[in-house]
């Protein structure tokens, strides 16, 4: 059986795993906020400037968080022309990190 990063709960993923990914709760608020962004508006260049609006958290912190979560490359910038973050990665990450965890439910199937 296949299981492509399409149909695995992504998010509800990452609340129950982001401690093991790295990440922080501001972290996971930047992911799901940037793939709300990015659903409003594809090819949007993710700025601290661009998030703060839908946060409370400072731009400072905002941005620390786009340069961890880079960093760990569950955001990355593409280059179409204009330069933008795309989430895409952010999935396959998710998939890619949480496929170890789920080969002893999947074999129990």
């Amino acid at each position: 059986m296949k299981i492509s990063a399409n149909e695995i709960d992504w998010k509800g993923l990452l609340v129950k795993k982001y401690l093991h990914y790295g990440l922080n709760e501001l972290d996971c608020m930047v992911l799901f906020i940037s793939d709300a962004v990015l659903d409003m508006q594809p090819k949007t260049l993710l700025t601290c400037d661009v998030l703060a609006p839908y946060m409370y958290a400072s731009k400072d912190d905002i941005d620390s968080s786009l340069s961890n979560l880079m960093g760990k490359k569950f955001i990355q910038i593409k280059q179409e022309g204009n330069i933008f973050y795309s989430s895409s990665e952010l999935y396959n990450t998710i998939f890619l990190k949480t496929t170890f965890f789920c080969i002893p439910y999947l074999k129990s199937l």
